[in-house]
């Protein structure tokens, strides 16, 4: 039962990341991967919230593990990093890189005290 949860979740997660990406890409004209940045902060958040609630493992399955692990894409990031390199865009590549670090462990902090306020 685990596994059909994370598989639903993932599922509803990955169209959910091809949605969001489309959305923002389509309003966005910037050549900064803003799009992957605010899925995996958005995930990151959700994450943190989850995690703080202390939600029953049948929940943290289908959230966590499935919609946020669908939905969230450090390997895209990466991959957007050295595609920045590669085009000599290296202090770019940096900036984004930290920002991706930071603003996401920063999500999961906010998402984690909305929690515990919640709780």
């Amino acid at each position: 039962m685990t596994a059909l949860l994370v598989a639903i979740g993932g599922a509803l997660g990955a169209v959910l990341r091809s949605v969001t990406d489309g959305e923002i890409k389509l309003r966005s004209r910037r050549t900064w991967p803003i799009a992957t940045l605010c899925i995996n902060v958005v995930g990151s958040f959700v994450l943190g919230l989850v995690a703080a609630l202390n939600t029953s493992a049948t929940v943290t399955a289908f959230v966590v593990t499935g919609v946020c692990g669908g939905f969230t894409t450090f390997s895209t990031a990466s991959v957007e990093a050295i595609g920045l390199v590669r085009e000599r865009r290296g202090v770019t590549a940096l900036a984004y890189v930290l920002a991706s670090v930071l603003v996401c462990v920063s999500a999961v902090l906010v998402g984690m005290a909305l929690g515990r306020a919640l709780v």
